[in-house]
């Protein structure tokens, strides 16, 4: 949800006032589950030195902290989420910043199976449906 930012604010009407709120806290806290994002190397791609390449380039911190700007998503290496550009008023990124330490992994993501179905059934049926594929 930290990155719907980005929408509200290119798209919002001018004048629109808007800010993050910090997250709900129950008693263990701010605790959130996430959905990661990956990184990989298809095991037959004809160019996987090179693609290794690109992934120690984009990982290095001052490469994830211009793709967290471009994207407004938190980056998850420790240095590059100290960077100061992330913990500003601006567009919510100190409140982001702040519940960092408390995210993880969603608990869907260890149930048995989870990967395969979402990867197999439920990404799928979205791309169809977005696309306009599946009626309403």
């Amino acid at each position: 949800g930290f990155a719907y930012r980005q929408q509200i604010a290119e798209q919002a009407p001018e004048g629109f006032e808007w800010t993050v709120l910090p997250a709900p806290a129950g008693s263990a806290g701010p605790t959130q589950g996430v959905s990661p994002q990956t990184l990989s190397v298809a095991e037959d791609s004809p160019h996987k030195k090179e693609a290794v390449a690109f992934i120690d380039f984009l990982l290095r911190p001052p490469n994830m902290v211009r793709l967290a700007r471009g994207d407004w998503m938190l980056p998850t290496g420790t240095t590059a989420l100290a960077h100061p550009s992330l913990h500003t008023a601006e567009h919510g990124w100190a409140t982001g910043t702040a519940l960092a330490r408390y995210l993880r992994p969603a608990p869907a993501q260890t149930v048995r199976g989870y990967p395969e179905w979402k990867d197999k059934v439920a990404t799928p049926a979205l791309q169809e449906y977005y696309s306009g594929a599946i009626g309403t």
